[in-house]
């Protein structure tokens, strides 16, 4: 759900100027990955980060993965800014009821900064962003996400519930979070925590079209 919840905000993130790079929802996964020290050795280490599904054609490789469906959303300085949100724990799900069912639950909407190119680099400003993106995100009118941007339409609501400013709490969960350099200046970054909930029409639920991937075909 945390995909819906997302559709919802984006229209209000795309209308923040200082964000450039949004990755909508995303999840964590860990992977391997390998480097040669100058001695020569070859390491291997796992790694976890944050990937984003980006629908883009994909291009199957030798193990049948499919390569460009999703994207890494970590720090990079190429950007003003790489923001995303992340799922905080289980969906709650309400029976429906003759029309309509309704679910509810918690998100992270993070934001990543480089001060130096958004020329904000005075003691605070993340402060200052963190409290314009969270008056951007609470909002307790509905917002409708269509039928045309996802499986099926839906009405929800956003409430904004706690702001964080500790590397730890924001990108604990992944390897990165201890490397000081990625959050300090000229970076700088901010977490909202998000309480969300959606009422779904049942009669507009539907599944997407299932179409054959060849390169699973071929395991």
């Amino acid at each position: 759900m945390t995909n819906l919840f997302a559709k919802a905000i984006t229209p209000r993130i795309e209308a923040l100027a200082f964000i450039e790079r949004w990755g909508g929802a995303v999840m964590p996964i860990e992977a391997r990955s390998s480097y040669t020290t100058p001695e020569g050795k070859e390491v291997t280490v796992m790694q976890s980060y944050p990937i984003s599904c980006t629908h883009d054609e994909g291009i199957c490789d030798d193990d049948g993965y499919a390569q460009g469906y999703y994207t890494k959303m970590l720090p990079n300085d190429s950007y003003l800014s790489v923001a995303y949100l992340e799922s905080l724990g289980p969906v709650e799900y309400s029976s429906p009821e003759q029309y309509s069912m309704a679910v509810q639950g918690r998100a992270r909407f993070v934001a990543w900064l480089n001060m130096q190119r958004l020329g904000a680099l005075y003691c605070g400003a993340a402060e200052a962003f963190a409290l314009h993106a969270s008056k951007a995100l609470d909002r307790r009118a509905v917002m409708e996400v269509a039928e045309d941007v996802y499986q099926y339409p839906a009405s929800v609501r956003a409430k904004v519930t706690a702001l964080h400013f500790s590397p730890q709490e924001v990108f604990g969960r992944y390897t990165y979070a201890v490397e000081p350099r990625l959050f300090i200046h000229p970076y700088s970054f901010f977490g909202i925590d998000l309480a969300f909930s959606a009422v779904i029409p049942l009669a507009c639920l539907c599944l997407p079209e299932i179409e054959a991937v060849e390169c699973i075909e071929t395991w």
